[in-house]
């Protein structure tokens, strides 16, 4: 009879970006040399620390994490002493992942405010640069995606965060962001906002937002698709707007860790989805140029 104890639990998952600098080449032998187990790197008062791999042709799979002992507080009946008793348990996380050396991208597990994509990323590149020989970098993969592809794939828009610079020569088709930033003769201004769905058509939003994407600021607006997955979209220079594509996955598990068949299976939908992010964005660029027949001021 089937185990009807086991759970199905859902787990989100993204990809990084790696590269050694210079003119050397991801191979077994580069990743192997700076593979070490058991080795550790502090950041922001963590220590992680990285396992042993287990490879299978291409790919590398392994874990990182960290443990804060006495995190925890556990609690106990005493039979002896008929009472309740308090102690302490160790705490921390584990992030399994998998390298695939041929595309030189890491998947890896996501883990709801305790492991976003740069708390991953710079664990994992410390820990590789721990190794003598090689200078690693991991970034987590970006598409470069505008503002309305993206909004057209989120259920709702649940945070904001827009940094505003005065403008270089106008204002024009932005009064609303004008009349604050003049009002209160500021150099920088944030506008920031959180709630459960919200308005990203409201004229301040647009307006701001349009400031920002004409190159007086800096944007991060976070969101929830249709499956409820998190996604964050975000202004870089030079780029535009980008966002790190996630996916969730279901698996039968009664851990918190994602099942390593699960990991793996996932790297092609999600550079396929990539790819689906960057076709859909070439479709609709020049939709996204023809609302503002003022072009940028």
């Amino acid at each position: 009879m089937p185990d009807t104890d086991v759970k199905t639990r859902t787990y989100q998952l993204s990809l990084a970006r790696i590269a050694i600098q210079g003119m050397f080449e991801i191979t077994q032998k580069t990743l192997g040399d700076s593979w070490i187990p058991g080795a550790t790197a502090n950041r922001y008062g963590r220590e992680w620390r990285l396992s042993r791999p287990e490879v299978e042709d291409e790919q590398w799979i392994g874990r990182i994490g960290f443990v804060r002992p006495d995190e925890v507080t556990t609690l106990e009946w005493d039979d002896e002493a008929e009472d309740f008793v308090e102690g302490d348990a160790s705490g921390g996380v584990v992030v399994p992942f998998v390298v695939d050396l041929q595309d030189e991208v890491v998947a890896y597990q996501l883990r709801s405010n305790l492991v976003r994509p740069n708390t991953f990323t710079g664990a994992l590149e410390a820990l590789l640069n721990k190794g003598p020989a090689y200078k690693w970098h991991v970034h987590p993969l970006i598409v470069s995606r505008s503002f309305n592809a993206w909004k057209s794939d989120i259920e709702r828009v649940t945070s904001f965060r827009l940094s505003l610079i005065p403008p270089n020569p106008n204002w024009v088709g932005r009064e609303l962001v004008q009349g604050i930033v003049e009002d209160l003769e500021a150099q920088l201004l944030t506008l920031s906002g959180s709630g459960e769905d919200i308005d990203t058509e409201s004229d301040l939003f647009r307006q701001a937002l349009d400031h920002v994407l004409q190159e007086y600021g800096q944007a991060t607006v976070h969101g929830v698709d249709a499956s409820g997955l998190d996604s964050t979209w975000r202004t870089m220079k030079d780029i535009g707007g980008v966002v790190t594509p996630t996916m969730r996955v279901e698996a039968e598990s009664d851990e918190v860790e994602v099942p390593i068949d699960s990991l793996t299976e996932s790297l092609s939908a999600m550079q396929h989805r990539m790819d689906i992010y960057a076709d859909d964005d070439a479709s609709t660029d020049n939709d996204d140029e023809s609302e503002d027949p003022q072009g940028p001021n």
